[in-house]
């Protein structure tokens, strides 16, 4: 969603229906309690998410945005 970072994109996270004939599978992000809006600065130094999956940025307590959800 635009203007929002989830935080904790990791395999578990990650739904998949099976293929469905003519239209491949069908996939969606689980899981939005750590997600937050980026106007919201002070929540993007936070520490959160899951240490296997966390950005570099998340780890060293530095500000981050959207591009923390494509690390995961």
């Amino acid at each position: 969603v635009d203007g929002q970072v989830h935080r904790d994109v990791k395999p578990d996270n990650v739904l998949v229906r099976s293929y469905v004939e003519g239209a491949g599978p069908e996939v969606a992000l689980a899981d939005f309690g750590l997600c937050c809006s980026l106007r919201e600065g002070g929540e993007l130094q936070r520490r959160c998410g899951t240490v296997g999956y966390c950005a570099p940025e998340v780890l060293r307590f530095e500000s981050y945005g959207q591009k923390v959800d494509m690390f995961g």
